[in-house]
């Protein structure tokens, strides 16, 4: 079963469809290389990185992250809508 992922980039100047990438675009929340696939390891990096969020804010952000890090695999499709021409792209996981 191939799973399906949106993704929206608010840096428009990265160009996601030509360079071959997708991207959450969280830089405050570091390289997540290391970040574990644990709930609770993710929640409490969102924590220490955006106290500013609100409590019910915390485990929706570590979900995406573990999504992002964890979940997303070769052969799944990723829609990416793309605002400043109203285009909706679609894409494959390839590595």
């Amino acid at each position: 079963m191939t799973t399906i992922w949106g993704v929206h980039n608010d840096q428009p100047q990265l160009d996601l469809v030509a360079n071959g990438f997708v991207s959450i675009g969280w830089d405050d929340l570091g390289d997540l290389t290391d970040l574990k696939d644990d709930r609770e390891d993710a929640k409490e990096r969102v924590a220490r990185k955006r106290p500013y969020l609100k409590p019910g804010a915390i485990p929706v952000t570590a979900g995406t992250l573990l999504s992002f890090r964890h979940r997303m695999r070769p052969g799944d499709l990723v829609i990416y809508p793309y605002k400043p021409d109203s285009t909706i792209n679609i894409g494959r996981i390839t590595a």
